[in-house]
């Protein structure tokens, strides 16, 4: 990390701040969210930001950064800020997600696994204290080639938890599902949108008049649905249904006790 022309300004006035430029090269996400006790992340970080105006009360940004994440990139924008000093620091920023191996991500959190390429973006997102109060996010699936685009057991209960906050356990009890691991889907969409502690989960997929949040594939596919379209759940519902994502190993009734 590289500071460029940093100098303190109006030192003796209430404009007092400081400015200066910072340059990202290659920053390793494993050594940064080690230290900072965040989640396990695998990538780097790169990214020029020519100007970084900071005073007591407000945070000032040009540029951006582009960070190499899970296969694909994370390009970070519109970063700003108020009382960044005090102990009610509020940061702005948003992002923009092309190529995350979906794969990656779901082995390196123990969620179950699914494969293929996630791309979407992340919105006008307000971090109070570190955590978020406001944000709008889109994320989907999108098909590439050589890429298969399947999901597993573990993987769908957890997709299921989130969407819904209810299991979906008989569902793999039952039929020629008792002795499938693997399935396989279309599309993955999902919006996301949280204002005033309030969060709202739209699927972005549709089966007929039926709202998904995944949409499953011939022959072998299943459909995770949003059974509760354009309801709301508070902030903290979502933390812990968060909190309750199943992190261990997943059994259904073919499995050998």
């Amino acid at each position: 990390m590289t500071l460029e022309r940093l100098a303190a300004r109006n030192l003796l006035s209430a404009d007092r701040h400081a400015e200066t430029g910072l340059r990202f090269d290659g920053l390793r996400l494993e050594s940064l969210a080690a230290s900072l006790d965040t989640l396990p992340l695998e990538g780097s970080l790169d990214g020029h930001l020519p100007r970084v105006r900071l005073s007591p009360s407000i945070l000032e940004v040009d540029g951006g950064g582009s960070i190499r994440l899970f296969g694909g990139e994370v390009i970070l924008r519109d970063i700003s800020g108020r009382d960044i000093l005090s102990p009610f620091p509020r940061l702005v920023l948003s992002a923009d997600f092309s190529g995350i191996d979906l794969g990656q991500v779901t082995r390196r959190f123990d969620v179950g696994e699914m494969t293929g390429i996630l791309e979407g973006s992340l919105d006008d997102c307000v971090l109070f204290r570190g955590v978020p109060v406001s944000f709008r996010s889109r994320l989907t699936t999108v098909e590439r080639k050589g890429v298969t685009q399947t999901v597993d057991i573990k993987a769908v209960k957890n997709i299921t938890i989130l969407g819904t906050g209810q299991g979906a356990a008989s569902f793999f009890d039952r039929g020629l599902q008792r002795f499938l691991q693997r399935y396989r889907y279309a599309r993955l969409g999902v919006d996301v949108e949280l204002a005033d502690d309030v969060l709202l989960l739209r699927g972005l997929e549709r089966r007929g008049d039926t709202e998904l949040f995944l949409r499953g594939r011939f022959p072998f596919g299943i459909d995770v649905v949003n059974a509760r379209p354009g309801q709301t759940v508070s902030f903290q519902t979502m933390v812990k249904r968060l909190e309750s994502l199943d992190f261990g190993g997943i059994t259904t009734s073919s499995d050998p006790p």
